[in-house]
């Protein structure tokens, strides 16, 4: 029970922390990983499209593990845009 009470903490530090912060002209999750994975230009600007823009809340946990490497370019994502 206190590590649930914890992790509901926790999460709401993360989320009240980070509550508006949008990717603005950022890098995002499938973005970075095209440039992880040296696409092409074409190939990136749908990634891009793709990306989550508005709520960095709505990338799921699914989707963070399978671009575990794109965290990497973080200098440019919605945490940065800030």
């Amino acid at each position: 029970m206190l590590a649930h009470t914890m992790r509901e903490a926790l999460c709401n530090i993360i989320g009240e922390a980070f509550a508006g912060v949008k990717l603005g002209s950022g890098i995002g999750l499938q973005e970075a990983q095209g440039l992880d994975d040296c696409e092409d230009d074409a190939t990136r600007a749908r990634y891009r499209a793709s990306d989550e823009k508005e709520n960095w809340a709505h990338i799921s946990v699914s989707e963070l593990n399978r671009c575990y490497s794109s965290l990497s370019y973080g200098q440019k994502t919605h945490a940065a845009s800030r």
